[in-house]
């Protein structure tokens, strides 16, 4: 174990995870709309890639309290919404849970998932680009929604009709989530190569799943790059290095084994399990597939024993029905990190 390493991997995830809430909180729309252009105060966000790197409130007056922010200016935009009015969100039910998203969105059955024991929950989804498609456990993946998101208020984006709203994520817990998680990673692999792979991919995995968390939606802006981030950071570690302690081809096999099992469960049951989930699993496969076959067999039952616990949980102590739904997307994330660290360890 070398500790300057894991402290550097862990100073890494600090550093990128102090950038992720902007991301998630412009990705954290329900399905069918546009990412959100503007951020809470009503300011249009900067262009190119300090406009979803960063803090969620792009400036004093917005991090500044709900007290500031409803006092301070509107945009232009943000003040023809208000005079509109308030967005009347009554018909939103509050029992019914997150939605999910286009791409990937749906709802997990709880109490089915606990009578099933591990079933994978309910995931619906569709693209950004056409009718939703995607499902997911809680609410999963989507495509890219269309530009130019609804203006938002000055004082905070209100709920769209038929949406729950979203609270901005604060920069401190992504960034502390991002660091532990690159430690562990660390501390478990050491310096082989592939732990460069495992480190880039972790401030995707933890946006992914604070979006899934907030809306249940798995956006395909994510993961497809994270799909395709393992399958070429891995590829180029086998070439490069004779012993690089795992398969590039196994790997590529479990990426495409794994979401090949969960397209089947939810053509099967579409309630179950969304496409969202497919879509992420094909790096989780990835990743998985690459210390092999007994390790991806792992990480998939951890992630479902995951979530079935929390269904038990929601079920037995707050009363959750056949309908309520819950993100599926953390729990086999979850589920990989526990493969990938067994893995390190034995290798």
């Amino acid at each position: 174990m070398s500790v300057p390493l894991i402290v550097a991997a862990a100073a890494y995830g600090a550093a990128v995870g102090s950038l992720v809430p902007r991301g998630v909180h412009r990705l954290s729309v329900e399905p069918d709309q546009p990412w959100r252009p503007r951020c809470p105060q009503g300011h249009p966000w900067p262009r190119g890639v300090r406009g979803w790197l960063g803090a969620a409130r792009c400036c004093p007056a917005c991090r500044g309290g709900s007290a500031r922010r409803s006092s301070a200016p509107m945009a232009p935009a943000a003040a023809a919404t208000e005079e509109q009015g308030p967005v009347d969100t009554a018909s939103v039910s509050p029992d019914s849970g997150p939605l999910r998203d286009a791409d990937s969105r749906g709802s997990h059955d709880v109490a089915a998932d606990a009578h099933r024991g591990g079933d994978p929950g309910d995931h619906r989804s569709a693209d950004g680009d056409g009718p939703a498609s995607d499902h997911r456990a809680a609410v999963s993946g989507d495509g890219e929604a269309p530009a130019g998101d609804p203006p938002h208020r000055g004082a905070a984006a209100p709920a769209l009709p038929g949406t729950a709203a979203v609270e901005p994520p604060r920069r401190v817990l992504p960034a502390v989530v991002t660091a532990a998680v690159c430690g562990v990673l660390a501390s478990a692999v050491g310096a082989d190569p592939v732990l460069a792979v495992w480190l880039l991919l972790v401030p995707g995995m933890v946006a992914i799943t604070a979006v899934d968390l907030a809306v249940l939606r798995l956006p395909d802006v994510l993961t497809y790059p994270m799909a395709c981030l393992a399958a070429g950071g891995l590829g180029l570690c086998a070439l490069l290095v004779a012993d690089a302690g795992g398969s590039w081809l196994r790997a590529l096999l479990g990426g495409i084994a794994l979401s090949g099992s969960l397209l089947v469960l939810a053509l099967i049951n579409p309630r179950g399990m969304g496409l969202g989930d497919v879509k992420l699993s094909l790096a989780l496969g990835t990743v998985l597939g690459w210390y092999g076959w007994g390790v991806l067999v792992l990480g998939v039952f951890a992630g479902f024993l995951l979530a079935s616990v929390y269904a038990f949980h929601l079920v037995a102590l707050r009363g959750a029905g056949r309908g309520t739904a819950f993100s599926m997307g953390p729990f086999l994330a979850a589920g990989t990190l526990v493969g990938v660290v067994l893995g390190g360890l034995a290798g």
